[in-house]
């Protein structure tokens, strides 16, 4: 399962995943973490998920892309609607985010 993440969402070794999940949390584990090291990226650890933070994460640490539930796709969206300067469009299961550049994000259902 988590090579098939690897190759569905090419991940490479400059890929850096922002994890907002627990690590007890099986997409956490195998979605973000193990992904990562399996391409030979990096992951950045959020001390857990915080909406009001999570604009900030994505412009100041750089990743290139992060997997989550749902409930945590909603509330990004929230928080971009909200700020009203992030731009998102959908590409298949895909979401790219503007934050002067594009991050990647997963369903984190595969």
């Amino acid at each position: 399962t988590t090579w098939n993440f690897v190759q569905t969402y090419a991940l490479q070794p400059g890929d850096r995943c922002l994890n907002m999940m627990p690590l007890f949390h099986i997409s956490a584990l195998a979605n973000n973490l193990a992904a990562s090291l399996f391409s030979g990226g990096s992951v950045i650890c959020a001390p857990g998920f915080s909406a009001p933070r999570i604009l900030a994460w994505l412009t100041e640490l750089a990743p290139t892309w992060y997997s989550a539930v749902p409930s945590i796709q909603q509330a990004v969206l929230d928080q971009a609607q909200q700020a009203g300067d992030l731009v998102f469009s959908l590409d298949g299961d895909e979401v790219h985010v503007e934050v002067g550049r594009d991050v990647h994000v997963s369903s984190g259902e595969h």
